[in-house]
């Protein structure tokens, strides 16, 4: 299956609102709220950015055994970065709030879970239309 760049960058695009949105949602709560879920949302993001710039920039042929490596290698460095940004985050802001870190996080994170989703519905709507 070849990789649909303007697929992954609509999901990059879907993310990211979504962890505006959230810290938006966040801002009630106070300040450091909103800063925290954002912050925990890019804390995700951008590895995730990183890992997508890596693996989808090289086109040709290449052996399964080799993509299937790199993929794997990616999403390691990937959870690493994650796992480093939070706790660094969380280390070294006296003012983040955990619960708040955690949903930019998750919320960025939930955004993967549901694109296949969207996306289909995306894709069979633009289908329609030009029909």
């Amino acid at each position: 299956m070849k990789p649909r760049p303007q697929a992954i960058k609509w999901l990059l695009r879907c993310q990211a609102l979504v962890v505006v949105a959230v810290a938006l949602l966040a801002l009630p709560f106070g300040v450091d709220w909103a800063v925290s879920a954002f912050l925990g949302g890019m804390a995700y993001w951008l590895p995730n950015l990183a890992f997508a710039a890596v693996a989808f920039s090289r086109q040709g042929a290449r052996a399964a055994g080799s993509i299937l490596a790199a993929f794997t290698l990616g999403e390691v460095l990937k959870l690493i970065a994650v796992a480093t940004s939070v706790a660094a985050l969380l280390a070294y802001w006296p003012g983040a709030q955990p619960f708040g870190v955690l949903a930019g996080l998750f919320a960025a994170q939930a955004v993967i879970g549901f694109f296949p989703l969207v996306d289909g519905i995306r894709r069979r709507q633009a289908k329609f239309s030009r029909a």
